[in-house]
């Protein structure tokens, strides 16, 4: 919770952290920044869409073939004017995912809301959750973006260090590339 809310108040913004359970992707912990009083909120133990969310998108690229093969051939529901369902387009954020190590989306869940999102790696090295920013999109400006970014990365290190794991080389490299 202290890196959590170390990142919430970094970027002024909304920090959560989410899990991967039983094939779900659960919002498990959150941080709300004092910056702003309008601001993206969170239920408690939300279930998160893998293909319309920034936490999805950063723990579905690092998830084995079949896994990615059976969320995007499973009903993609439209949540939103702005939610992505096409499986190709789906698949060409993926490879972009697992080539930055980062993810982002707007309005996919919520048409007002822009994300960013990091995945977090365990001790035996699986993508077992992720780490993501929420902004009101009127907020998110060019400037704001790179600090949410450099924030998240730094907070997923720490994170991912925490919880015993090592992200693959690909993405260390990935990471060093935004810094």
């Amino acid at each position: 919770l202290p890196v959590l809310q170390a990142l919430a108040d970094a970027t002024g913004e909304t920090a959560h952290l989410s899990l991967l359970e039983g094939g779900s992707l659960r919002s498990l912990a959150r941080a709300y920044s004092a910056a702003h009083t309008t601001r993206v909120t969170l239920e408690d133990v939300s279930i998160l869409p893998f293909h319309a969310t920034a936490s999805g998108l950063a723990v579905l690229a690092f998830q084995d073939e079949a896994t990615r093969a059976a969320v995007l051939a499973a009903p993609l529901p439209r949540l939103t004017p702005q939610t992505e369902t096409d499986p190709t387009t789906l698949r060409q954020w993926l490879e972009a995912v697992r080539r930055t190590g980062i993810a982002g989306g707007t309005g996919g869940f919520d048409a007002e809301v822009e994300s960013l999102a990091v995945p977090l790696f365990d001790a035996l090295g699986r993508c077992s959750g992720g780490l993501a920013v929420a902004a009101m999109a009127s907020r998110m400006t060019p400037a704001q973006q790179a600090l949410i970014r450099a924030e998240l990365i730094r907070a997923g290190r720490a994170i991912t260090t925490l919880w015993g794991g090592t992200p693959p080389a690909a993405v260390l490299l990935a990471w060093q590339a935004a810094d």
